[in-house]
């Protein structure tokens, strides 16, 4: 997998796009709540 290979090459940085995509679905799903309840 190309994810092992990034994982073993770049650790840390595999982590901080992991932590930015796991906020962007976060935001996401709070946005679609709000414009739920409006």
């Amino acid at each position: 997998m190309g994810l092992a290979v990034l994982a073993g090459v770049h650790p840390r940085r595999l982590l901080v796009v992991g932590v930015l995509i796991m906020t962007f679905f976060r935001l996401e799903k709070v946005s679609d709540q709000v414009v739920g309840l409006r």
